[in-house]
């Protein structure tokens, strides 16, 4: 089996890798950096599909690009001419993304697919594609900062600016205004939503008054979208609960989890993760779930929220 080790001399240029198991391709995937990417793969917590990836493979071959753009050129050959079984199994990886907040003065807000103890996360959220769409709408109507740090150092208008898509923070020396829409996107990624939806019914008021009908139709459209969007849910109980539950189980020295939210008795987030027995018991306690949560029995948990 494969180890960090293996990559410690693998170039940080732009390229393709591919994991393999023998002669045979078992994945494909561009990088910025390579080594970076892949020492991604060798953290405790990955998704089930990627460990048994890693645990299968017995080399890693890369080819150097130019750019990111002759990457996914290449990346895509490559696919079509392997065929590799575990890229089959990406749309599933990507169904569940963190909602990343920095912690800044002026916090810029991201979607990642890794966590780590150095930013503000919230717990990965299914439906991705949505998840998006939503993203858009709030970065509309709260016009919070996407951009890098370089860009936002600069002080000058950028693109998010002409677009409507910001509110020109960067030259902003007060942030209370910012900091109440980041707790405003906080609430909404955990599925309160009536902060957002009565902040878009002042401002169609405001636009009406203001004989601004075009404007207010776009915002009644985005009112719609958002609760619309926010009830997409797998199930729906009788009763109006809301509850966390999470299901651990441990097998030799790994755990195994599945973390269920419910909210107004529809189900909202899903998740499966294992790791091994310290960095589970760590996380976990990091994250309040033994801690805080009530234990009913055969290690199954449950919180009221």
């Amino acid at each position: 089996m494969l180890n960090i080790n293996y990559i410690k001399n693998f170039p940080t240029q732009h390229g393709v890798y591919l994991w393999k198991k023998k002669d045979k391709v078992l994945y494909v995937w561009k990088a910025n950096n390579l080594k970076k990417r892949l020492e991604q793969y060798f953290r405790t917590w990955i998704w089930v599909w990627k460990e048994n990836m890693v645990m299968q493979a017995d080399n890693i071959d890369y080819f150097l690009t130019k750019n990111e753009e002759e990457a996914l050129i290449l990346e895509e050959k490559l696919v079509k001419k392997y065929n590799p079984p575990y890229n089959s199994l990406l749309k599933w990886d990507n169904a569940y993304i963190y909602i990343k907040i920095w912690n800044q003065v002026f916090p810029k807000v991201e979607f990642t697919h890794f966590k780590d103890n150095n930013w503000t996360f919230i717990w990965p959220k299914p439906y991705k594609k949505d998840l998006k769409n939503m993203f858009l709408i709030l970065r509309r109507i709260l016009k919070f900062r996407t951009c890098s740090d370089t860009k936002f150092k600069k002080w000058k208008l950028c693109s998010d600016y002409t677009l409507w898509l910001c509110s020109w923070w960067c030259i902003k020396k007060d942030n209370k205004e910012y900091l109440r829409n980041i707790k405003v996107i906080k609430n909404f990624f955990n599925w309160k939503i009536k902060e957002i939806q009565s902040l878009i019914k002042d401002k169609i008021d405001k636009a009406i008054e203001e004989e601004n009908f075009e404007y207010a139709n776009i915002l009644k459209d985005f009112y719609f979208k958002i609760d619309k969007l926010s009830q997409k849910q797998n199930i729906e109980l009788e009763e109006k609960i809301n509850w966390i539950f999470v299901k651990i189980r441990k097998e030799k020295n790994i755990y195994f989890m599945v973390y269920t939210k419910f909210i107004d008795g529809k189900l909202v987030d899903i998740v499966k993760l294992k790791n091994d027995e310290n960095n589970f018991l760590k996380e976990m306690k990091n994250e309040w779930i033994i801690k805080s949560y009530k234990k009913l029995k055969d290690n199954f948990y449950f919180c009221n929220i």
